[in-house]
């Protein structure tokens, strides 16, 4: 029943944020956890960073939402987090309603669960991703301090949601393809523009590096450039 009411509320409500929550649950059902709505913590704005696209896709222009505050999420779409499960140990950070302007939705696995909720750097993540746009080529450059001191200050963005099981079903109930946000270093950046985002994943696979946001900086290890 309660995966039931939450799909009739999607349907049915008229506010946005209420239908986005709605979607949140669904998901959360699926996550076997109840999901708790982050805000990105405050940092300011990073070079390339641009508002959101506020064209709805197959729908022509819309109007203009207001422009988000550095640090926060656009007021066109929210993120969520399901805390680690029992039979899932990781962490889950999503965004619900970002397919209205980018037909996508963004993903970030995490080894921890989110320690504040109010001000929560990988909800800032995807908050720096989404405002990048979709059109940003890999990889995207991230406003300053967005992760911390984290010397992961650039973002590579690819499809699907590895190893998140079920992952076709939730981008059925969003309403989108998902999009795995994975921070990487500059040195990993300009790896990844000289040998392709493919060669890099299939780098972290081959040894075994999970795609947490929160995994050690430079784990995987890359051949180095013939201009090096």
């Amino acid at each position: 029943m309660g995966f039931l009411f939450d799909s009739l509320q999607h349907l049915l409500a008229r506010e946005p944020e209420t239908r986005r929550a709605a979607l949140a649950r669904m998901i959360g059902r699926g996550l076997g956890v109840s999901p708790v709505r982050l805000s990105p913590a405050p940092g300011p704005p990073g070079p390339g960073a641009r508002a959101p696209d506020t064209t709805t896709a197959g729908a022509g222009p819309t109007k203009a939402s207001p422009e988000a505050e550095p640090g926060e999420a656009s007021p066109d779409f929210g993120i969520w987090h399901a805390p680690k499960a029992a039979l899932r140990p990781f962490a889950v950070t999503w965004t619900v309603g970002l397919s209205g302007s980018q037909d996508r939705e963004l993903i970030a696995l995490t080894l921890a669960d989110s320690s504040s909720p109010e001000q929560d750097r990988f909800a800032g993540l995807l908050a720096a991703v989404a405002a990048a746009g979709s059109g940003a080529g890999p990889p995207i450059v991230l406003p300053e301090g967005t992760l911390g001191r984290s010397s992961h200050t650039r973002a590579l963005v690819v499809p699907g949601a590895w190893p998140l099981r079920d992952e076709d079903e939730y981008a059925r109930i969003l309403g989108a393809p998902l999009q795995l946000v994975i921070p990487v270093t500059t040195r990993e950046a300009a790896w990844i523009e000289a040998r392709g985002p493919d060669a890099y994943i299939e780098a972290m696979k081959a040894q075994q590096v999970s795609p947490w946001a929160d995994r050690v900086p430079g784990e995987t290890e890359l051949p180095p450039l013939l201009d090096q």
